[in-house]
This record gives structure tokens, sequence and C-alpha cells, in this order.
């Protein structure tokens, strides 16, 4: 059974591709990150967590960048900000790079300092873009314009039904995606199918448009 994560399509007819920025992708297997509703901080660390009276519990603040940044968090510096969940990071990609770059990396083994990144694969017309950031001054971009503007992990993020799991990304929404557009899937029967899937519609606009959202699931 094919077992591979995508990012930014739904990996098998290829015909739902969203139409958005994305950046900093974090999958933990074994943590579950956040236990309670929270207040979202911004800056760009992974300190200062508050807890507090937000309601949805899917937008929210998701730390800090991976890579340290300037104070402004605009300017990628050196090394990688230390997480405090980092042994069970399993997928961590900035998604930082050059305009209409096509070099996309997993960086969770510097992350953890130990064990091999997953190779990423970029199809379509999926780029990094200096148009829009969270961090970095770049981020990677998926137009929509083809069938097949994605991220494929080969390997898969393989995480049971009974495991603590927590995901964690930045998106920007640029235009009116497909009607079901998957920001991430995996695929095979153990996996994980639909992570932070998209509904596009009257009850499921869950990301404003022209805006930098964080979401942790």
């Amino acid at each position: 059974t094919e077992d591979k994560l995508c990012i930014g399509d739904n990996g098998y007819s290829q015909d739902e591709p969203i139409n958005a920025y994305m950046q900093d992708i974090r999958v933990y297997k074994g943590a579950a990150k956040y236990t309670a509703n929270f207040t979202p901080p911004n800056r760009n660390d992974f300190a200062g967590r508050s807890l507090g009276t937000y309601k949805t519990g899917l937008i929210a603040d998701v730390g800090g960048p991976i890579w340290k940044t300037n104070s402004s968090g605009s300017t990628k510096t050196s090394g990688t900000n230390t997480d405090a969940f980092a042994k069970d990071l399993v997928f961590a990609c900035p998604m930082d790079g050059s305009d209409d770059g096509t070099t996309i990396t997993d960086e969770s083994d510097t992350v953890r300092g130990f064990g091999s990144a997953n190779t990423v694969t970029v199809n379509g017309n999926a780029v990094t873009s200096t148009d829009q950031s969270k961090w970095y001054g770049s981020s990677g971009y998926f137009p929509g314009a083809s069938n097949n503007d994605s991220l494929t992990v080969a390997a898969g993020i393989s995480i049971g039904s009974t495991d603590d799991f927590t995901i964690e990304y930045w998106y920007y929404q640029t235009g009116t995606p497909q009607t079901v557009a998957p920001i991430m899937r995996q695929g095979g029967v153990t996996g994980m199918s639909d992570l932070g899937i998209i509904h596009w519609g009257t009850n499921y606009a869950l990301y404003p448009e022209n805006t930098s959202t964080g979401v942790a699931i």
C-alpha cells in the first residue's frame, strides 16, 4: 500500500491543489504539545506559551521558527531554535529559499541532533518564494496553477490511531482552492489521512485570505 505524505494536494488523483504559501511544517509523533486552550503569542522563539481562553483549538501561534532568526524573524541567522519536543519531531520543513527556488528540505534531523532527514520531492509549480513569509523572508508557494503543485515525502510519517501527535504549520491563503483541498495527506492504511484539510465552503472557511495563520492540531 502506498504510504507517503503529500503537502499541497491530495496525493492521489492530484486534482485538489491549494492556492497558498506555507512554511515551518512540523510533525511530532508521541507528543501532544497542546493540552488546553491557549492565547496565541507572537514571538520568534519557543518560549512563553501562554494558556488562556483561546477557544478553537486549531488556529494558534505554533511557536517560533525552525531556524534561528533576527529579532523580527525576517532573516535567518545560524542554527536551529531549541525545541523541548525535539526527540518526537519526525518532520520539520522550513520551506525557506531563493525566489522561485526548488530546493525544499526536511530539517528534523538537525533539530533532533540525531537520525536522518526525510527526502522531500518538489512537484509541479511548487517553489520557494520571497513574495510572502512569516519567517526568513521566504516561504513555500503552492500556486494551484496545475493539479500537481505539491511536495511529497516518500517514506511517509506513519502515526497510528492511538498515538499522540502534534502538527503545526504557518499558512497564508491567497485565493480559493478546490472545494476539498487537503493541506497535508498521508497515504497508507496505517498513516494519517487529510491532515489539516480545507473544506472550502460556507461552513469551512477556516483560513482567512491574505493573512499569516499559525495552525496547531
